[in-house]
């Protein structure tokens, strides 16, 4: 099975450090497109 590969996306989520803080991330399929999604584990 091969997967489209897509363009890289304009949307860009950015924080300051003061803003959101995370110890851990997780590397899941939350949404079972096939592709791994990054979940932050807050302190």
């Amino acid at each position: 099975m091969d997967k489209e590969i897509l363009p890289p996306s304009n949307n860009k989520i950015e924080f300051a450090f003061t803003d959101m803080q995370f110890r851990e991330f997780s590397v899941v399929d939350v949404d079972n497109d096939g592709w791994p999604d990054i979940v932050l584990d807050p302190f």
